[in-house]
C-alpha cells in the first residue's frame, strides 16, 4: 500500500461527522441554561473549537459550545464561569475544565465556555481561566480564522490522531499552532508534511514559545509542562524510526 493512501485511510477511519440538527440541539439547551442567569445579557451561542475549525476527529472532545455575554452585565467574569457550571449541573453530569464547563449531553462530549465580551469591541472576549484563577482575553474567531485559512487542516487533524493514539496530553490549539509553524514553507506530500511536523516535535518544539495570536500576553506554550512536553518531543523521536502502522493505526 502506497503511503499516501494509507494516511488517507487514517483520515477516513477517524473522521467525524456530526449532524447539523444535532448541533443545534445542544446550542439551544446552552442557550437556555444561560438565559437562567444571563437573561438580556446573553448575546449569543456559537459551535467553536475543531468542528468550526474543520480539525475535529472521532478520537478529540465532541463539540464546543462558546456563550457570548454582554459587557454590559455587571457580574465578574469568574461570577458568569461558575453560573454556567451551576445552571448545567442541574440536568446534566458537569467538572470544571480550564476555561469551560464539561457535560455530557445527547451522548456527546460538551465544552461550554462561557465568556464576556470585552468592552468596545465585538469579538474579543475575557474568559475565566480556573488553572490561573484569573480573566485571559482572547478572540474565538481568530483562532478559527487562523486555522481554516492555514492550508494545514489534514496535517493537523493526522497529528491530533498521533497524538490521541499515544495517550499524549497536547491542547488543541496549542498543537494546531505547533504544526503549521512545523510546515511554514514546506509544501511536500501529506506523509511527507506530517514527517516533517514529527521532527520538529523531535527537534524544536520543547524551546519554542507559542502566544496567542489574539493576545501576546496568554502564553500559550505554558498549558503544558516542561515534563509534558518532553513526553511529546520523545515520543515524535520515537515514532521517527517506526514502521507507518506503529505511528498511526
Amino acid at each position: 500500500m502506497e503511503t499516501e493512501e494509507y494516511v488517507n485511510q487514517i483520515l477516513t477511519k477517524y473522521s467525524k461527522n456530526i449532524p447539523t440538527y444535532q448541533i443545534e440541539s445542544i446550542k439551544v439547551a446552552v442557550d437556555q441554561k444561560t438565559r437562567q442567569f444571563a437573561g438580556m445579557y446573553l448575546i449569543g451561542t456559537s459551535v467553536s473549537g475543531s468542528i468550526a475549525k474543520g480539525t475535529n476527529t472521532s478520537l478529540s472532545s465532541d463539540i464546543d459550545i462558546f456563550v457570548s455575554i454582554s459587557d454590559s452585565m455587571p457580574s465578574s467574569v469568574e461570577w458568569v464561569f461558575e453560573s454556567m457550571f451551576n445552571a448545567l449541573k442541574v440536568s446534566y453530569p458537569a467538572v470544571k475544565r480550564n476555561v469551560a464547563v464539561g457535560i455530557t449531553m445527547h451522548g456527546f462530549n460538551v465544552d461550554v465556555v462561557p465568556a464576556k465580551i470585552q468592552k468596545g469591541y465585538t469579538d474579543y472576549h475575557w474568559l475565566y481561566s480556573t488553572k490561573k484563577k484569573g480573566n485571559i482575553q482572547t478572540n474565538v474567531d481568530k483562532h478559527v480564522d487562523i486555522i481554516k485559512k492555514s492550508g494545514r487542516i489534514n496535517e493537523i487533524k493526522l497529528t491530533k490522531i498521533w497524538s490521541k493514539l499515544h495517550k499524549l496530553d497536547f491542547p488543541s490549539f496549542y498543537l494546531e499552532l505547533v504544526t503549521i509553524e512545523a510546515l511554514q514553507y514546506k509544501n511536500n506530500s501529506l506523509p511527507n508534511n506530517f514527517v516533517s511536523v514529527l521532527k520538529y516535535l523531535s527537534e524544536d518544539f520543547t524551546r519554542r514559545r507559542f502566544t496567542d495570536p489574539s493576545n501576546s500576553g496568554n502564553i500559550i506554550s505554558d498549558s503544558l509542562t516542561e515534563i509534558e512536553k518532553r513526553l511529546i518531543s520523545q515520543k515524535a523521536q520515537e515514532c521517527l524510526n517506526l514502521n507507518w502502522n506503529q505511528v498511526l493505526f
